[in-house]
């Protein structure tokens, strides 16, 4: 993964990540780095959005970690085309929220694109928005006749997959961006867990949305608010909801803030200058009190008093930049990532730490210098776990290897833990049953091409592999001789460049003959009965052929 343009940008860009417009890089930086995770009530489990790393990312899933075991299970996933948001965990800790677009169909050429009219998308029963700002929107849709829609689904899944429910199928109006900006998009829950809060998108490029619910009892449906942000804020009281409007030509930002029972409205006009991209990943948060929402955009951390609309603006005087502002778990501080000035001026590294900020008298304490974690390449969302107890980061690390990968960076105070996300889309194709060990293959291989194999013995039915290209470079990797249907092939997980690749041993002696192949030809050549293989040629796209030279 190249990060260079990254890097160039200086820190705001690096936190801020690349923009929903960018090339598909972009959209692995946004899903494993960018992405915010959500806690199970209990703080021992995250769920949170992962993608295959890549330029051209080809899977997306919805997974759970357990911080205790270790262990990673995928809930839901979607290949190349489809979409999936941040998940959100219930309150009881019983369900995980999230939105899911199915990869779309190829379709003849010519064939015509759904269209839907602006009365069409209003489904909900009740419409408890404000009377005016409901006739504006209607007369703003009803302006075009035929949109362009793509169906977005609301799913609620058991958090160990056993159980899976499509709430409802959605009428989004948008283009790739507004698919894109599902990324960010999050389903909200109230404090009871009964409600489930839902964002819709009602034009061309996703930046109008309205904020509707579903009760889970009743199966009733309602239409709360205007959107500019993709994640509407709950108030811990259950009673209030607030999210950020951006009019059209407009350079001011509105706070709305409402009842959820529609009794009251309220909206603040706030000296906020906020673009479509700053929108996509800004903070919007109440405190636990339910009496003030903390709104952070880039560079600034603004509190507001829900019921009055004052604001407070929050500035650190020794960073540079600051980015991702949240409330502390007791809602007495604030915490968020700020640069500093480098210890070392000539350091190509710049100087980023956690910070806190008390909020009675404005100072600031340095919680956690993040930059010193080796192999660190740049931090993204942060939280904190419901206990107080965990801060756990996003970030971009980088291998041994030189290739940066999507991490997870958990510190409690003492100790921390790095746990990477790229292998967890990785499917292991063969039973414990099939793995072999063959003497033979150890040993030091020079191909045709240049290029060295190095095979050692690790451990039980497990090679280590030391690839050595023509030009001297290293890559160590972790290897499996497995056999089925009558054939044999090698799993190869190089773990600095979080991949798999396979390969099919056609022989060893002599000659060390392998023949690279993808992972889904692997797993169609393991499907098919070894009589229909016989009469099969499987593309080479990439071969070895070696001679022990030790």
């Amino acid at each position: 993964m190249n990060t260079q343009k990254t890097k160039k940008a200086g820190f705001s860009k690096a936190l801020i990540a690349l923009t929903a417009a960018a090339s598909c890089l972009a959209i692995y930086i946004l899903a494993c780095v960018m992405s915010p995770v959500t806690w199970s009530p209990d703080s021992s489990k995250i769920a949170l959005l992962v993608t295959s790393p890549g330029d051209n990312p080809d899977k997306y899933a919805i997974a759970t970690y357990d911080i205790a075991t270790e262990k990673h299970l995928l809930l839901d996933e979607v290949k190349k085309d489809g979409h999936l948001s941040t998940p959100a965990w219930s309150p009881d800790g019983k369900w995980i929220a999230y939105y899911k677009v199915d990869p779309s169909l190829q379709t003849e050429p010519n064939a015509t694109t759904e269209k839907v009219t602006g009365e069409e998308l209003f489904t909900e029963e009740d419409k408890i928005l404000s009377p005016f700002l409901w006739e504006i929107a209607k007369e703003r849709i009803g302006e075009e006749e035929n949109l362009e829609f793509f169906n977005v689904k609301l799913i609620i899944v058991r958090p160990d997959g056993k159980e899976r429910k499509v709430l409802r199928v959605m009428k989004w109006i948008g283009d790739d961006d507004a698919r894109l900006r599902l990324i960010f998009s999050q389903p909200q829950w109230s404090p009871d867990s009964r409600l489930v809060f839902y964002t819709r998108s009602l034009d061309d490029n996703g930046e109008l949305l309205y904020i509707g619910s579903l009760d889970l009892t009743t199966e009733k449906t309602e239409a709360h608010l205007f959107s500019s942000i993709g994640t509407p804020a709950v108030s811990g009281d259950g009673k209030w909801l607030a999210s950020l409007l951006s009019p059209a030509g407009s350079d001011k930002t509105i706070l709305t803030v409402a009842r959820v029972d529609g009794s009251e409205h309220k909206y603040y006009k706030l000296d906020l200058e906020m673009d479509n991209e700053e929108n996509l990943y800004l903070t919007l948060m109440w405190s636990p009190d339910s009496k003030r929402i903390l709104i952070a955009p880039n560079k600034q951390l603004c509190v507001v008093n829900a019921m009055t609309g004052r604001v407070r603006k929050y500035r650190d005087p020794d960073a540079k930049e600051i980015a991702y502002g949240i409330f502390s778990p007791q809602g007495d501080k604030l915490y968020y990532l700020a640069e500093h000035e480098k210890d070392d001026p000539n350091s190509d590294k710049e100087k980023i730490n956690l910070m806190s900020m008390n909020l009675k008298d404005s100072k600031t304490q340095v919680v956690f210098e993040i930059s010193r974690v080796p192999g660190l390449e740049g931090p993204g969302k942060f939280s904190i776990s419901p206990n107080g107890k965990i801060v756990l980061f996003r970030c971009v690390m980088k291998g041994k290897a030189g290739v940066e990968k999507s991490a997870l960076l958990f510190w409690d105070g003492k100790t921390q833990k790095i746990v990477e996300t790229d292998s967890w889309l990785i499917n292991i194709l063969f039973p414990d049953e099939a793995l072999i060990f063959e003497e033979k293959l150890i040993g030091k291989w020079k191909g045709k091409d240049g290029t060295t194999l190095i095979s050692e013995r690790a451990q039980e039915n497990t090679y280590k592999f030391t690839v050595i290209d023509k030009d001297g470079e290293e890559q160590a990797a972790s290897a499996n001789l497995f056999r089925q249907n009558n054939m044999t092939f090698l799993c190869l997980s190089f773990q600095d460049l979080g991949e798999i690749v396979y390969a099919k041993v056609d022989q060893i002696e002599p000659k060390l003959l392998l023949r690279g192949m993808k992972y889904d030809e692997v797993a169609e050549m393991l499907s098919k009965p070894p009589e229909l293989l016989k009469q099969e040629t499987t593309e080479v796209d990439d071969t070895f052929e070696g001679t022990r030279i030790q």
